[in-house]
């Protein structure tokens, strides 16, 4: 203990040097944090000085030694990332010089604002000075400080009790998976802890044993939790104090339940120029309930046009159009934002312009990289006036993408206009085609141009929007694919089936397809829909792939004049042994492509080049070695297209070349109009089309056999026919042909060979290498 003694002549101002190294002979009361610091170690040399008008000191005013009644320092260091250091010391001879100055030297990790704060304490515990100082310690330095204490009086003593429990705590949902926790201050609390649990009934002495117990420590209101479960929590709240910590708040639960959707309110607005509207969003449960998420995150897709804060409030910065979303975590809304000019529109107000799409061209060996603009021809497109997003004027784009409005009144709103092409044909279009996102929102799909201010003209001519191949470009790519099919029926068809007098005019084909959709490409004839990938795993989509989209309107223009009985499943273009109604199915599909396309090669894409491709001309395919060795019979779907583009195929397809056993070169006609005589009694296959073809034009019948022939297709009688040969035991085998003899059942080919037997003998009749979809049917009868 320090025992030297305080006179009456003590000074009113002491100083107090205090020389000692605070690893030696300073106790740890709070543990030594880590250091977590900006620099080294570096020592610093701390002067305390003393100022009062405190009686102990008698009004005197020069540096005198600590009083008696000093019995304890404490001296606690702070700062910016730095672990507090709280050090205590009791005062003795060994710290101080011989002037009665104690001076303390410690090391304090170098860094910023650090703040050295002292205490002096009597024999009872009572604060009489304090004080403290705060600098930048630089490392590689030797600072040293001085510490003036000023008198603090006898300050009452801390209380022994703990504080109260908090009040008023309140929870609710915050986004998909949290929630928000609140409650009132505590006098006397200089800490909470939240306990937290799936189960009611949560104390602080209990929650490790509850399902989902945790506990929060050094919490602080509002505190968020997230990533709970889909289930309901129960919370209590304690705050601690100088006596410790309180008892439980008053339980408070929450159930945590799944989001369905978030809505925004409006989900349109109009502004003008320079002003602000607010936005307000809310997410729903799947009870329907209202949830209040918090932390809605607003997003606005052009902020050139309108930005928008994290309140959803709205400012609109140009005229234009553009779309905001809110979302919490991955469950978002939208809501379409119009600025509009303060001064009104025209009236007498003219447009023109041209719609183009980027096309990406492909051959063999995939895209070529190179997208071509392409009119968007007979599409829809309606202009717009941005105040209230009202539909001023439809029309319809030209076989050239071009479109024309004349004398429109925009008078009446605030000024601001934009085109909006529709992924649909317009009503009077022959060609009637649908392109939708899916079969459940059903949402046709637009390209929206710049928006255009005619509040300063009445005339906006040489007007151009591209739908660019990122963007929606793809859609009016198989828009137009479409079409050009539906042409090639309507003009190249021939007459409708009788009492028809006019050419077969395709119904209204809906199409499904959206960026992203992993659906496939497919013809579903139970929704009468087309579906066209938007993208695989593996990043394949098929808005480019003209063979695949016109192959699958083939499926479709079957379905509805005439019949198609394939059993579906999978199959392979190198199969040969198909059922005979699904080969016929699919090599109609593909030859129906390449007619469309006036093309014999069918390419199938992906981004990272060519799934496939072959040639009808030859049966051939860059990537798949033998193909034309594989294409034969007619269960081969890929032989059977083969049949088809050589009756087609002529000297004005490119892709065409002369070939010995193709003499046809027919178009189009006589394949569609022998497919419109197909019989529900007769299932649709290659010998079910040659029976309809040589009926329609038996002049070709034997350019039909020839071109079938090539294929190793065998639908004519077999060199026994006329007299039947005996057939030799133990000689050689005869080959046969089995074909369909007249077109409807059960006139098939029957063959009747003869053989002698001996009485005593077991012979064994067998039939070998069938082909062409041959099934035999053996009867031995005695003659």
């Amino acid at each position: 203990m320090y025992s030297s003694a305080t006179t009456a002549s003590s000074p009113e101002r002491f100083k107090i040097r205090l020389m000692v190294w605070w690893i030696a002979l300073f106790f740890l009361i709070g543990g030594c944090g880590g250091q977590g610091t900006e620099g080294g170690a570096v020592t610093v040399h701390l002067t305390l000085q003393a100022l009062s008008s405190n009686k102990l000191l008698f009004g005197k005013t020069r540096p005198a030694p600590l009083p008696a009644e000093i019995t304890l320092l404490q001296l606690d260091v702070t700062g910016p990332g730095l672990d507090p250091i709280s050090k205590s010391l009791s005062p003795s001879d060994e710290n101080k010089n011989a002037a009665g100055e104690i001076v303390l030297t410690i090391e304090v990790p170098a860094g910023a604002s650090r703040r050295f704060a002292a205490t002096a304490f009597d024999r009872q515990n009572t604060a009489l000075f304090q004080g403290d100082v705060t600098r930048d310690i630089v490392s590689g330095s030797a600072p040293e400080l001085v510490l003036v204490l000023e008198a603090v009086g006898l300050p009452s003593e801390p209380s022994s009790e703990a504080p109260e429990a908090p009040q008023n705590v309140s929870a609710a949902q915050q986004g998909l998976s949290g929630l928000t926790l609140s409650w009132d201050p505590v006098s006397g609390a200089d800490a909470y802890t939240v306990y937290i649990a799936s189960l009611s009934g949560v104390k602080k002495n209990n929650f490790g044993s509850f399902p989902d117990g945790k506990k929060y420590d050094g919490a602080i209101s509002p505190l968020t939790l997230s990533e709970l479960k889909t289930k309901t929590y129960c919370i209590v709240v304690t705050a601690t104090g100088a006596g410790g910590e309180s008892v439980e708040s008053s339980e408070v639960c929450v159930s945590i339940v799944p989001f369905t959707r978030i809505e925004i309110a409006p989900e349109q607005v109009n502004l003008a120029v320079g002003t602000t509207r607010s936005l307000s969003a809310v997410a729903t449960t799947s009870s329907g309930n209202t949830v209040d998420p918090v932390s809605i995150v607003w997003q606005s897709l052009d902020p050139s046009i309108a930005g928008v804060d994290a309140n959803g409030v709205v400012t609109g910065h140009q005229i234009g159009v553009t779309t905001l979303i809110a979302a919490v975590g991955t469950l978002k809304a939208t809501a379409a934002v119009g600025v509009v000019s303060p001064a009104p529109g025209r009236s007498n107000l003219n447009l023109s312009g041209t719609v183009l799409y980027e096309d990406k061209p492909y051959n063999v060996n995939g895209f070529t990289g190179q997208p071509v603009p392409t009119p968007v021809r007979g599409a829809m497109i309606h202009l717009i006036a941005i105040d209230g997003f009202t539909k001023i004027a439809t029309g319809a784009t030209g076989l050239d993408g071009t479109f024309t409005f004349s004398n429109l009144d925009n008078s009446a709103r605030r000024g601001g206009v934009y085109l909006q092409v529709i992924s649909k044909t317009e009503p009077n279009n022959p060609n009637q085609i649908e392109l939708r996102n899916n079969a459940a929102d059903q949402a046709l799909l637009s390209l929206i141009s710049s928006a255009y201010d005619d509040s300063s003209g009445t005339s906006l001519s040489g007007l151009s929007i591209t739908a660019t191949a990122a963007g929606i470009g793809g859609a009016f790519n198989i828009l137009d694919v479409f079409s050009t099919a539906s042409d090639l029926i309507r003009q190249e068809g021939g007459l409708c089936t009788p009492p028809a007098v006019t050419a077969c005019t395709p119904p209204l084909l809906v199409a499904f397809w959206e960026p992203g959709s992993k659906e496939g490409t497919f013809y579903d004839d139970q929704l009468d829909a087309v579906f066209i990938l938007g993208g695989d795993a593996q990043g394949d989509t098929d808005e480019y792939d003209d063979s695949v989209i016109a192959h699958e309107y083939g499926h479709f223009a079957a379905r509805h004049f005439s019949r198609d009985d394939s059993l579906g499943g999978g199959h392979f273009i190198t199969d040969h042994d198909q059922d005979i109604r699904l080969s016929w199915s699919e090599g109609w599909g593909s030859f129906f492509s390449s007619a469309v396309r006036k093309d014999a090669t069918y390419v199938d894409t992906t981004t990272r080049g060519t799934t496939f491709s072959f040639n009808l001309e030859n049966d051939s395919s860059p990537q798949i070695f033998g193909l034309n060795s594989a294409a034969v019979y007619t269960t081969s779907e890929i032989a059977v297209a083969g049949v088809l583009w050589d009756i087609f195929d002529g000297p004005t397809i490119p892709s065409s070349i002369a070939e010995p056993h193709d003499p046809l070169s027919l178009g189009f006609g006589p394949i569609w109009q022998s497919l419109l005589q197909f019989t529900n009694g007769t299932p649709a296959t290659l010998e079910t089309f040659r029976f309809q073809f040589e009926s329609i034009d038996p002049g070709s019948a034997a350019g039909l056999q020839s071109i079938l022939t090539e294929r190793k297709i065998e639908l004519f009688p077999d060199a026994f026919e006329a007299g039947e040969t005996a057939l030799v035991v133990n000689g050689s085998a005869q080959h046969h042909t089995l074909y369909q003899a007249s077109p409807a059942p059960p006139q098939n080919d029957e063959d009747v060979i003869p053989f002698s037997v001996q009485a005593g003998v077991q012979y064994t009749l067998e039939t070998f290498n069938l082909t062409n979809g041959a099934d035999t049917l053996l009867t031995l009868t005695d003659t």
